[in-house]
């Protein structure tokens, strides 16, 4: 199955069970993706930082969305997509999740620094 160039495929989210609260597709063929992926957040759900929606399944999924369409999410927070390969052949699985921004690297190297150094003029004054 092709999801197909210039067509929109729409998942809605209000809740984290999969068929109840999420949209999902599943075939037991192949999947070629393309197209837009637009996701819309219903009933004022607002997703978690580690929640889930395994919106597509299929023996095996190739291509990719040439365009994707998320909702804004809490400040600290981003969408991420991840194609989960299964190499023996049974399922793909095309998941959304949501993850928390890392502070960067540079961050906790200069506050450590910061730290040490706070530590160093207790011990050698500046007098």
């Amino acid at each position: 199955m092709n999801l197909g160039f210039g067509l929109t495929s729409m998942m809605e989210l209000a809740g984290t069970l999969q068929g109840s609260d999420y949209d999902a597709f599943n075939t037991n063929g192949n999947l070629s993706l393309a197209g837009v992926l637009d996701i819309d957040l219903l009933d004022t759900f607002l997703p978690a930082d580690g929640d889930y929606f395994d919106l597509f399944m299929a023996e095996n999924i190739s291509g990719a969305f040439a365009r994707l369409v998320f909702p804004e999410l809490a400040q600290g927070r981003f969408w991420k997509l991840t194609l989960y390969e299964d190499l023996n052949g049974s399922t793909d699985v095309l998941r959304l999740s949501v993850s928390s921004v890392p502070l960067p690297a540079a961050f906790w190297l200069f506050g450590s620094g910061v730290i040490g150094l706070l530590g160093l003029a207790r011990y050698y004054p500046l007098t």
